[in-house]
C-alpha cells in the first residue's frame, strides 16, 4: 500500500481514541492539558465524500497531537481520473491556525525528507502526492472513500453492537466443526468464523479416519463499505497496480483468489489448504485459538 493511503488510514483511526477521550480541560472547547497548549478536540467536522465524473474528493477530521492536547485538522484529497484510473491527487491540511499549521509543516517535512512537493499556505498545509496514487482504480479509491466515512460514522454511534466484546466457541458434530474467533470490541478487520466438514476416509495404513472435505473461512464487517475496502485491498491487491506483475512477472497469468464479496462477508474457500487432515487434528488447533482468545478475555 502506499505512503500517503497508510498516513490517511492512521489519521482516520485516530477518530477512534479521540472520540471516546475527554482532554484535561475545563470541557469549554478551548481547554488546555498539562502542557498548557489549547485543545481543539471539540471542532467536529464530519467526513464527506464527493464524486463528479472523473472527480473524487474525500475531506475528514482528524487530530496532531495527543490525546489530553490533541488539535483538530480538517483532512482533504482531491483525486481526478482518466478512464477510471488515477493520475492526479493533492491533498490538503487545514489548521484552526498558523502557529499550528507551522509546527505539523516542519513536522512532515521533518519526516518526509524523500517528499519535497509540499507548500505552506497560511494555516493550510498542501501537496501533490499523485505518485503514490498514480494507476489506481477509480472504483478502488471511491471504496477506500466510502470505507473513511463509515469508519468515523462508526466510531461516533452510540450503538452497543459496535463495541460489543464476544467471547470464541466451537461447535463439534460428526462430520462438522464451526467455530467463532471472538471479538475485543470494534472489529475493522472483521469477525473471523471458520467451518469444516469431513468425511470417512482411510490414511496410508489403511486406517479410517475422518477427513476434511471443505473447509471455508467468512469475515463478517460492520458494514458493505468496510467489506468492499478490506476486499478489494487485501484480497484483488487493488491499492498496487504492480501488485501482480511485481508478483509473477509481467503478463504472466495467475489464479484468481478463491474468495468472494458477499454484503458484509468476504468468504474464502480454504479446502485446497485443509484437504484429507484429519478431524482430529483439526479441532486441537481451532481449540487452541478458541481457548487462548477467552483467557486472554477474561484477563482484560
Amino acid at each position: 500500500m502506499k505512503k500517503y493511503l497508510y498516513l490517511m488510514m492512521a489519521a482516520c483511526l485516530t477518530i477512534f481514541s479521540m472520540t471516546s477521550c475527554d482532554p484535561e480541560s475545563d470541557n469549554d472547547g478551548t481547554g488546555s492539558g498539562d502542557n498548557g497548549n489549547s485543545s481543539e478536540t471539540e471542532w467536529s467536522v464530519a467526513p464527506e465524500f464527493k464524486e463528479n465524473g472523473n472527480t473524487m474528493s474525500l475531506t475528514y477530521q482528524t487530530f496532531y497531537g495527543s490525546q489530553a492536547a490533541g488539535y483538530a485538522v480538517n483532512y482533504s484529497i482531491n483525486f481526478t481520473f482518466s478512464n477510471g484510473v488515477c493520475t492526479k491527487a493533492n491533498i490538503a491540511l487545514t489548521c484552526k491556525d498558523k502557529t499550528l499549521a507551522k509546527e505539523l509543516y516542519n513536522y512532515i517535512k521533518m519526516t518526509e525528507e524523500d517528499y519535497s512537493d509540499i507548500s505552506l499556505d497560511g494555516n493550510t498545509i498542501k501537496a501533490d502526492v499523485t505518485e503514490d496514487f498514480k494507476g489506481m482504480k477509480q472504483e478502488y479509491l471511491r471504496s477506500y472513500c466510502k470505507y473513511t466515512v463509515d469508519i468515523y460514522k462508526i466510531a461516533s454511534s452510540d450503538d452497543p453492537s459496535y463495541t460489543e466484546k464476544k467471547k470464541a466457541y466451537c461447535n463439534v458434530t460428526d462430520n462438522k466443526i464451526s467455530a467463532f474467533y471472538g471479538s475485543y470490541g470494534f472489529s475493522i478487520a472483521g469477525e473471523e468464523y471458520q467451518e469444516f466438514e469431513f468425511q470417512q476416509d482411510v490414511d496410508w495404513n489403511d486406517e479410517p479416519y475422518m477427513a476434511c472435505c471443505k473447509a471455508t473461512s467468512t469475515y463478517v464487517f460492520p458494514t458493505e463499505n468496510i467489506a468492499e475496502y478490506f476486499y478489494r485491498t487485501e484480497y484483488l491487491h487493488e491499492d498496487d497496480p504492480d501488485y501482480y506483475d511485481d508478483m509473477w512477472g509481467e503478463g504472466d497469468t495467475h489464479d484468481e483468489p478463491e474468495v468472494k464479496l458477499d454484503g458484509k462477508k468476504i468468504i474464502e474457500d480454504e479446502t485446497s489448504y485443509y484437504s484429507g487432515d484429519d478431524m482430529d487434528e483439526i479441532l486441537d488447533n481451532v481449540m487452541t485459538r478458541v481457548e487462548s482468545f477467552n483467557k486472554y478475555l477474561d484477563m482484560e
